[in-house]
């Protein structure tokens, strides 16, 4: 896909972006100063639109001199669909697990940059690693895994349960 230019419209960190032409530069970067204060964006483009239940937009960036330094690409998750409206409590829950519960669980998971919610709009949205910069292929449902994938999955969900199982920190 040939790489869009992420415009510099203003926009706010909220209301949050709800299409992924929304994405600007100057929200990326307001979004990405809020977890790594200092940051400051000289480019930024929209590589890859990559839609689904929930969708993600490879975005490339580069920082000032003098920034603290980001990955070249990040993923910008969240619901840009038609559809979205409808699935804000998954969005929502995707957020709660990097915002509150990631930081805290041996889960292998991609870096978070950047956790946001706007209940008016029913959007919420990460900022994360880049898989693919790691090489990591994420699952298709049309295509079969293997017992050692799902196995080596199922022991990582329990890692997981067993690190919050009862666990006082998540009872609100």
């Amino acid at each position: 896909m040939n790489p869009m230019r992420i415009s510099d419209s203003a926009r706010g960190t909220h209301p949050l972006p709800v299409r992924p032409e929304q994405v600007t530069r100057e929200w990326l970067g307001a979004a990405l100063a809020e977890h790594t204060p200092g940051v400051r964006l000289t480019e930024g483009e929209m590589v890859e639109v990559i839609q689904g239940t929930s969708t993600k937009i490879r975005v490339r960036v580069a920082t000032a001199p003098g920034s603290p330094a980001l990955p070249s690409t990040l993923i910008v998750k969240g619901g840009f669909e038609d559809h979205s409206p409808a699935m804000g409590p998954m969005y929502l829950n995707e957020m709660r697990f990097y915002r509150d519960v990631q930081p805290h669980v041996p889960l292998p998971s991609p870096r978070c940059y950047y956790t946001g919610t706007d209940p008016g709009s029913h959007q919420s949205i990460v900022i994360m690693e880049d898989l693919l910069r790691r090489d990591v292929r994420f699952c298709d449902p049309l295509r079969p895994q293997s017992p050692a994938q799902i196995a080596r999955r199922l022991s990582a969900m329990a890692r997981y349960h067993a690190a919050t199982w009862n666990s006082p920190e998540f009872q609100s």
